[in-house]
């Protein structure tokens, strides 16, 4: 088999590859199966940050069971947490890096389905896919060269009357061709109904900012100091709320950090935090920690952003959007 060939080949089962991976985290598998992508670290160590997830329901669910279920306020809002107690006819959950339950126990009419297989990194390509630039290099472009290359050999074909290569050729352009139009159809549906197929441990797609270290700050803007970074926050916007993960990095070890989620304008200077005691986020050895929080949003609000208070640090982001 010759070099060009044999890229050829590599070529087309990659986009047939992503192509399957990308239809199918739009679409329901059969046996009622799904794919999702995880965006955060909420579930590290057994679930990384930007990996795929396989998902299946099930008619009940244990303690240890790792499961995505969507929220009750935005159903294109979706966590991947595991059950650690049931009571009540309703599942406590809680990701594994955190420290502490998730603060609202998880109705079974909520539950999506049952993780059963992850693969690592995947997700990030996924992602990139899922995005105009990433979706044309990595599905139209390809896409297009593989139409054009079996258009060229069919019509050389058709000149030397080689009718069975021919039938194989038209049907290499036609599964091209269906990968093509089905990653359309599924790229421009998965933008009208949102990223809901797309989520993190603790929230979905949203606005990331870093978290500085930063004593000064504006109402609108956020941090003014942006020198020294001790991790980030994800800020997913909901219709009725704002779906918060936060991830700490070197920060003070063995600290609790209250946080303070600012909304201008309406809700911005704070007089005390929105989260603290229990729902703060504590950091472990390394100074590292990680939890998601949901919050109503103020409906005069145009600009989010959060701060972390503790260890005898003020860690603040930027504004977003």
């Amino acid at each position: 088999m010759k070099i060009t060939q044999l890229i050829y080949l590599i070529a087309l089962a990659l986009v047939a590859f992503l192509a399957a991976i990308l239809i199918f985290s739009t679409f329901p598998l059969p046996g009622n199966y799904k794919i999702m992508v995880v965006l955060s670290g909420s579930m590290e160590p057994k679930i990384g940050l930007g990996s795929v997830v396989l998902v299946k329901p099930f008619p009940s669910y244990q303690v240890d069971d790792i499961v995505t279920y969507s929220n009750p306020n935005d159903a294109a809002k979706s966590t991947t947490h595991r059950i650690v107690k049931i009571e009540n006819n309703s599942y406590i959950t809680q990701g594994d890096k955190n420290k502490s339950p998730d603060s609202s126990p998880v109705s079974p009419d909520d539950i999506i389905g049952k993780v059963l297989l992850t693969l690592p990194l995947l997700g990030h390509l996924v992602a990139f896919i899922k995005q105009p630039l990433g979706f044309f290099l990595f599905i139209i472009l390809p896409a297009t060269i593989i139409i054009y290359d079996e258009l060229r050999k069919i019509k050389g074909e058709i000149q030397k009357m080689r009718a069975k290569t021919s039938i194989f050729l038209i049907f290499l352009f036609s599964a091209s061709f269906l990968i093509s139009s089905q990653l359309t159809l599924a790229y421009y549906s998965d933008q009208e109904k949102s990223s809901g197929n797309v989520l993190s441990a603790a929230s979905s797609f949203g606005e990331t900012s870093n978290l500085y270290n930063s004593n000064g700050y504006t109402c609108p803007g956020g941090a003014t100091d942006t020198n020294q970074p001790f991790g980030s926050v994800t800020i997913d916007i909901g219709q009725n709320n704002l779906f918060l993960n936060v991830t700490l990095t070197g920060a003070t070890p063995n600290s609790s950090y209250d946080i303070w989620v600012n909304q201008d304008p309406g809700g911005c200077p704070l007089s005390s935090p929105t989260f603290t005691g229990e729902d703060a986020l504590t950091t472990n050895g390394s100074g590292d920690g990680n939890k998601s929080y949901t919050t109503p949003k103020l409906g005069s609000a145009t600009k989010y952003w959060i701060s972390a208070v503790g260890g005898g640090q003020v860690l603040r982001s930027l504004a977003v959007p």
